[in-house]
């Protein structure tokens, strides 16, 4: 099944106060959405959920969401999902966020831009089977501008085995995060590698490069470039005492603005 250019059949005549979840599956298999701009929800632009096999490519989904109900860009539960080449702007919660049971996902090519919440949040925990998510793949993302209500541009809740590489990542609240709540399955097995990660502005907004907390462990973080986040030398990359990592091959800089 798939969904293609799709529009309202009124140009630009959009209804402000559309209902949750503009485009929504449910236990769908096989599914592509593409070429769909997405706009003015309540809740997410798209969503899939205990999904198999879904693809989204080449979406506009901007400005869903509310102060009240939260949104995202695009929102996918299940396993073998790919979202791909396309653009997410100025979405209350995160641009694409992935849980609750979500297992081999790609996450790529997309342009992500001034979410409340992080650019692409992984993970979570909140009991339950349907809330062990591992296998993730995010590479050749652009997040500028994300995460200003209080989140990094791509925040890894408890969540297993995953590479992280490649993306340009720029003066959003923080670069990359990685933790697990307190008694939460901890995140284990993740590759940090050939990211750009900095401020460009005199703003500095950016507080941390890359920040890996609680008890996580088994992180590898090689050959990213850390330029200019947070207020010192110390805040391009950050290892809490509980959690575990693996640094080879980064460059890290700072010149105060």
């Amino acid at each position: 099944m798939s969904i293609a250019r799709l529009r309202d059949g009124a140009g630009e005549q959009w209804d402000p106060n559309v209902v949750d979840a503009l485009l929504a599956g449910w236990l769908a298999n096989g599914l592509t959405i593409s070429a769909v701009e997405s706009r003015n929800g309540i809740e997410d632009g798209a969503g899939c959920w205990q999904c198999n096999q879904v693809t989204y490519a080449f979406l506009n989904l901007h400005d869903n969401g509310t102060s009240t109900a939260g949104g995202t860009g695009a929102s996918y539960s299940g396993r073998n999902g790919i979202i791909r080449n396309s653009t997410f702007n100025g979405n209350t919660g995160p641009g694409i966020w992935a849980a609750f049971g979500t297992d081999t996902i790609t996450i790529e090519n997309n342009t992500i831009r001034s979410s409340g919440g992080a650019a692409i949040s992984i993970g979570g925990q909140s009991g339950g089977t349907l809330d062990y998510d591992a296998n993730y793949t995010i590479t050749g993302n652009t997040l500028t501008g994300n995460g200003l209500s209080g989140f990094a541009a791509i925040e890894i809740y408890s969540t297993a085995n995953g590479s992280i590489s490649g993306n340009t990542i720029d003066d959003n609240l923080s670069g990359i995060r990685i933790q697990n709540a307190s008694g939460a399955t901890t995140s284990t097995g993740w590759t940090i590698s050939g990211n750009l990660i900095e401020n460009t502005t005199s703003a500095r907004l950016q507080r941390s490069g890359i920040l890996v907390e609680g008890t996580s462990n088994q992180i590898q973080i090689s050959d990213n470039t850390c330029a200019n986040n947070g207020t010192g030398i110390s805040d391009q990359i950050v290892v809490a005492p509980t959690a575990a990592a693996t640094l080879t091959g980064n460059a890290v800089s700072y010149q105060a603005p």
